[in-house]
C-alpha cells in the first residue's frame, strides 16, 4: 500500500519523523503509582511481532523511580537494542519503563497503525541499530528517532490502512481467544483420559 520506505518507489514527499510524530515524555512520579496502574516493562514486548506479553513482576505500587504515561492512543517503542524491533500497540493505558518511548502521532498528520508499520520496518530498525549510543546498553535515541527522514503517504491512504490494521487485529485476538479455549479444553480432556475417566 505504501511501498518499501527505503526504496519509497511511490515518491511520497519526505519529512522528519517528528513532523509526522511526537515522543511523549509525560512523566509518572512513584508516589502516584496505584496498584490500578498496568505497567509495561521492556521485557513485556515481543520482539518484531509487537504482542504485549505480561512477565514483569513489579508492582506498580512498589516502583521507585519515575516511569512515562501511556494511552491507547499511544504507540510503545522499546529504544533499548533497537534491533530486536519491539514496537506495540497498547489496549490500556498505564505506565511503562523509561526503556520504553511511547509514541504519539500528530493528529491529522499520521495515525497510529501507519506510525507502528513505519516503526516495524526493516528501513527504520536499521538506521535506528546504525545511530544507536551507548556501548554497553545499545540506544535509539530521541534526535536520532526525531530526526531520521521517512515518507509521508497521504492521510486518506494511511486512513485506509489503519481500518484494515484494525481488523486484522480484531481477528488476531479472536484467534487468540479461541487458541485460549481450545488449549483449556485439552488439558481438561488429558486429565479425564489421565484419570481413566474418559471410555
Amino acid at each position: 500500500m505504501f511501498g518499501e520506505p527505503e526504496r519509497n518507489e511511490k515518491e511520497w514527499g519526505k519529512v522528519k519523523f517528528n513532523q509526522l510524530a511526537n515522543i511523549d515524555r509525560t512523566q509518572a512520579l512513584p508516589n502516584e503509582f496505584t496498584k490500578e496502574d498496568v505497567y509495561l516493562g521492556l521485557e513485556d514486548i515481543e520482539k518484531v511481532t509487537g504482542n504485549i506479553i505480561k512477565t514483569s513482576l513489579e508492582n506498580a505500587e512498589e516502583l521507585k523511580s519515575s516511569k512515562f504515561r501511556f494511552t491507547t492512543n499511544h504507540i510503545l517503542y522499546g529504544k533499548l537494542r533497537p534491533y530486536l524491533n519491539k514496537v506495540a500497540f497498547p489496549v490500556t493505558k498505564g505506565i511503562c519503563s523509561t526503556d520504553i518511548f511511547p509514541i504519539m502521532p500528530l493528529q491529522n498528520i499520521s495515525n497510529k497503525y501507519f506510525i507502528g508499520y513505519l516503526m516495524r520496518s526493516n528501513y527504520f530498525v536499521k538506521q535506528m541499530t546504525l545511530k544507536t549510543v551507548g556501548a554497553n546498553l545499545p540506544r535509539a535515541s530521541s534526535d536520532s528517532i526525531q530526526n531520521l527522514k521517512v515518507y509521508k503517504p497521504p492521510m486518506e491512504l494511511q486512513t485506509q490502512f489503519a481500518n484494515i490494521a484494525t481488523k486484522a487485529e480484531t481477528l488476531k485476538e479472536q484467534y487468540k481467544n479461541s487458541l485460549h479455549e481450545l488449549e483449556n479444553l485439552y488439558g481438561s480432556l488429558s486429565q479425564r483420559a489421565f484419570n481413566g475417566e474418559l471410555k
